[in-house]
């Protein structure tokens, strides 16, 4: 062991305000051993934690207070929905019925779309394609007319039914 005291460990941390990375720098001694010296001994500020978003978890606990979900309360705030919900996880989310009812009915619609998408566009492609090829082949053959036995000198009368036979 080095020939550190107790009594020095602390004048580098009142007087010199050295971290205890510092510290250990200087010394040689262990992190462990270094913070059992200065137990009750305040870190220097330069070293402590800056409370940046301490004004935006205030603001989260409020918007959840309000009955905001945390994914809202993540996007407003512009930080993780990992990080709002540890701000706000022991406040619970008490929502209107009605609103949740309305919620739950547009999430249904939003997935059921989202699940049938595909094939309405797969089944509106093929109906036009079919519509198309219908199209097309009935309007490059001749005029559809309504054959009676009379008009007709192709068809011929079985009962009450008529039926052509293509000519030509």
């Amino acid at each position: 062991m080095t020939g550190f005291d107790a009594a020095e460990v602390r004048r580098l941390r009142t007087e010199e305000r050295l971290s205890v990375r510092e510290i250990r720098a200087r010394t040689g001694l262990g992190r462990n051993r270094i913070q059992e010296m200065l137990r009750g001994v305040p870190a220097p500020e330069r070293t402590r934690r800056a409370k940046a978003k301490d004004d935006l978890r205030a603001e989260a606990v409020a918007l959840r207070s309000t009955g905001r979900p945390v994914p809202e309360i993540a996007r407003r705030l512009g930080v993780s929905r990992s990080t709002a919900y540890l701000w706000v996880r022991h406040i619970p989310l008490n929502r209107d019925p009605e609103e949740e009812l309305e919620r739950r009915r547009h999430h249904a619609r939003a997935m059921t779309e989202a699940r049938w998408a595909d094939h309405r566009r797969a089944r509106d492609e093929a109906q036009a394609k079919a519509h198309a090829v219908a199209t097309t082949t009935f309007s490059s053959s001749t005029a559809i007319r309504a054959c009676t036995p009379s008009s007709c000198a192709s068809s011929k009368s079985v009962g009450s039914t008529v039926s052509c036979r293509p000519t030509g």
